[in-house]
């Protein structure tokens, strides 16, 4: 290893991440703001490697999300938290300063690298930037008393393994409002709470160039789906209401070739009709739609359909379909997300302007 790459490798960023659209925005802050130095890519799950573009990355390793994945045998999540230790210990060994890119620091798998960081640098606190998690930055999530007393406990898997010390916040369940968050990325025009001189937003439209209309493919529609029933907060009546007016939409601009892209946690398809083509991509979700633009992009509450209208912008017709039929746990939070979305160009329909009764049961 020649000088250069020595006093490369002695300033890390380590991205940690555990879905597509943390991906995107660790490629582009990788390509824009951190250009030039080492970035280490981390991935909690598995099937995020196949989304994976090599050539950004100065490594790339998975750490198996020891929730999800433990090992096999006893204490088999305890091994595999140290096992992954392991892995960020052995990249950041020649480094005297880290920074870490993450979408929270509550979880286990992204909080005990702080502790894994400051090791390595000897006792110096690193930098923890926070990357854009969808509609997760809009509001508040307070951890509550309850909540912050019961993390105290995961300071004891520092008595087995020192390097584990579980780093203790307050406020906001993200860790926006610790001193070792520096940075917060939020996509552009999102609202949220947090600290105005820490955030940042993410230059995401201008990761893509704009598309021209001989692009698109005026025969095409994309169905994003979602899984509301299963997390109790959409009826299976008020889907299929949801799932016909999807398909009126559709049929009403004369579109005949249909695709659907589920959801990783969306293993019924809820909204997937019988002709529906299901859409099997090894790249993010946002830059397939970018090459291979849709007449319409159609579906209820995803953050997608807001990424997907900042990426073609106004060549695409991106459509919020009934989302007043979603239960809503929090006050004002539909009147919130439409307000987001419209102001994206996301185009929001009511059940209630069709004349259709809501029920939530």
């Amino acid at each position: 290893m020649n000088k250069a790459t020595k006093d490369i490798d002695c300033k890390q960023n380590m991205f940690f991440i555990a879905s597509p659209l943390h991906l995107i925005c660790a490629r582009i802050l990788a390509t824009t703001v951190y250009r030039g130095e080492t970035n280490r890519l981390f991935y909690l799950k598995p099937d995020i490697e196949k989304l994976i573009n090599t050539s950004y990355w100065s490594s790339i390793d998975y750490l198996p999300w020891a929730r999800h994945y433990p090992l096999a045998g006893l204490f088999g999540r305890f091994r595999r938290i140290i096992a992954n230790a392991n892995i960020v210990k052995a990249r950041g060994r020649n480094a005297q300063q880290i920074t870490l890119i993450m979408p929270v620091i509550d979880s286990e798998a992204y909080n005990y690298n702080i502790s894994i960081a400051k090791n390595i640098m000897n006792g110096v606190t690193p930098e923890v930037h926070l990357l854009p998690d969808g509609l997760l930055n809009i509001r508040r999530h307070e951890q509550g008393k309850i909540r912050e007393f019961a993390k105290v406990l995961r300071k004891f898997r520092r008595l087995f393994v020192p390097e584990l010390n579980y780093h203790l916040f307050r406020g906001d369940r993200t860790g926006a409002d610790d001193p070792i968050v520096t940075k917060i990325y939020t996509f552009p025009g999102f609202p949220n709470e947090y600290d105005k001189q820490k955030v940042i937003e993410l230059d995401f439209r201008g990761a893509f160039k704009t598309h021209q209309h001989a692009d698109i493919n005026q025969h095409k529609a994309l169905v994003i789906g979602q899984p509301l029933c299963a997390l109790g907060v959409l009826s299976e009546k008020n889907l299929k209401t949801i799932a016909d007016k999807i398909q009126e939409h559709i049929r009403d601009l004369g579109i005949t070739e249909i695709d659907y892209k589920g959801h990783p946690r969306d293993k019924r398809n809820e909204l997937c009709c019988n002709h529906y083509r299901p859409l099997t991509i090894e790249q993010p979700l946002e830059n397939y739609i970018f090459e291979n633009p849709y007449k319409v992009i159609i579906g209820i509450n995803s953050t997608t359909l807001i990424l997907s209208k900042l990426v073609l912008d106004d060549i695409c017709e991106v459509v919020s379909c009934y989302p007043d039929l979603v239960l809503h746990r929090k006050a004002n939070e539909l009147d919130e997300n439409t307000a987001l979305f419209r102001s994206t160009g996301v185009k929001v329909i009511y059940s209630s302007d069709q004349g259709t009764r809501i029920e939530h049961n």
